[in-house]
């Protein structure tokens, strides 16, 4: 029996970590939902190839998004609700912004390898996402997350005559 896809493995991390002596190939580790990590010398030419494909996709589906729009408008549908946060294809310009609520996060150190923090949210699930922020930007993150906090927790204090 044929199989018409090819089997498919999620992978929950991938990160490159060195150079070849020549500075021809990349040492990618990559970790699987059921795996450790594992370590791959790839051809810096192959890395450029993946590149390409990333943006051709990437114009395809900005490409198709806008199409999808243009139909709902056509049908007399409005594409999302005013003022509301919604997804934005890749490489289309807007100031909507796809806005999730991680269940979990953790942060990290990337030493002694990589001098980041990283934060990452949803871990061990299908939705993990990571981000590694050096520490002077980890520093700004974390005042600017005080400041909106703060913010926030004013905004919700009972306004009345004893408050």
């Amino acid at each position: 029996m044929k199989q018409s896809k090819p089997l498919v493995t999620d992978v929950v991390s991938m990160r490159a970590s060195e150079y070849s002596a020549d500075g021809k190939n990349v040492t990618i580790a990559l970790t699987t939902k059921y795996s450790s990590e594992r370590f791959f010398s790839v051809p810096l030419t192959c890395l450029q190839e993946l590149i390409t494909d990333l943006e051709t996709l990437k114009s395809s589906a900005a490409q198709s998004g806008a199409k999808s729009e243009k139909t709902e408008k056509r049908a007399g549908k409005e594409p999302a609700a005013q003022g509301a946060i919604r997804a934005v294809p890749p490489g289309a310009k807007s100031a909507d912004v796809k806005v999730t609520v991680p269940k979990k996060w953790m942060l990290a150190s990337g030493l002694p390898q990589h001098p980041l923090v990283i934060l990452i949210l949803d871990p061990q699930t299908d939705a993990q996402a990571g981000f590694g922020f050096t520490d002077r930007a980890a520093r700004e993150m974390a005042t600017g997350l005080v400041k909106y906090a703060d913010a926030i927790a004013q905004q919700a204090k009972p306004k009345g005559p004893l408050s």
